[in-house]
């Protein structure tokens, strides 16, 4: 019985998963990785044009060196665990680059030295104790949202040209900001 997924590709500007073309229905299109339980670690791959790049629903979500380009969301996580994502590029998601959902008491995210492009929401979180750290967000919505009373703490990261927030609390929510960097938001 497999209870962990992991993918380690050499370079994720050669090792691309997914056509050159967005699905056509955005939100049940193809999907990059599906996990229903146990955890996945993702290092080194770009998924293109999938509904979800990385749609887990069991335990922690590891993913570094990825990109995720197109499609309706990068990685989304419906967990009982931890979502770490680090130094990734995330462009052109229609529903968010990153999305975390408090389903079964997900204990929260990590989000580090990332970079979202023209994503509706770069970073949609819902859990606790959720942290984004010297990434970058331009376009788009919205750059982060915590919502549904989650909590998050922004550290040292910028925000520009977004259509309506870069930053944005709802339901109850606590973010928390440090050493942010707000241009045209």
């Amino acid at each position: 019985r497999q209870n962990e997924l992991t993918i380690i590709g050499d370079d994720r500007d050669v090792v691309i998963l997914g056509g050159d073309t967005q699905a056509p229905n955005r939100e049940l299109g193809p999907t990059g990785f599906a996990v229903a339980t146990g955890n996945i670690r993702l290092r080194g791959v770009t998924v293109r044009n999938s509904a979800s790049g990385i749609d887990a629903n069991g335990g922690w979500v590891d993913v570094e060196d990825c990109n995720f380009v197109g499609g309706w969301q990068g990685v989304r996580g419906t967990l009982t665990g931890m979502t770490t994502v680090r130094n990734c590029v995330f462009v052109g998601h229609e529903d968010a680059g990153v999305m975390v959902y408090e389903v079964r008491g997900a204990t929260g995210a990590i989000v580090e030295n990332c970079e979202f492009v023209g994503n509706g929401l770069g970073i949609d979180f819902q859990p606790l104790n959720c942290i984004v750290r010297d990434s970058s967000f331009s376009g788009g919505s919205v750059g982060v949202q915590v919502s549904f009373g989650g909590s998050g703490l922004i550290e040292r990261c910028t925000f520009a040209n977004h259509n309506n927030y870069g930053v944005v609390g709802t339901g109850g929510s606590q973010v928390f900001l440090t050493e942010c960097v707000f241009d045209l938001d």
